[in-house]
């Protein structure tokens, strides 16, 4: 994996998860930002590029932290 995000110059990592309270893998995410890679939300993003969030992604953890 972090072979790739050299290879193909990967600058950002969006993350998604449905259920916020679902384990994430915070040791690679720490050493993304080690590698000085940018992970943001994936929802957030979604809903920055696009100005909605779509119907699937209406769940509570999503609703929370959308603007």
């Amino acid at each position: 994996m972090f072979e790739s995000v050299e290879k193909d110059f990967i600058q950002t990592i969006a993350v998604c998860s449905e259920d916020g309270r679902r384990l994430m893998p915070v040791q690679t995410f720490l050493e993304f930002k080690v590698m000085r890679l940018e992970l943001v939300d994936g929802h957030q993003m979604y809903e920055e590029e696009f100005g909605r969030l779509p119907i699937d992604l209406l769940r509570p953890y999503a609703l929370i932290f959308s603007s």
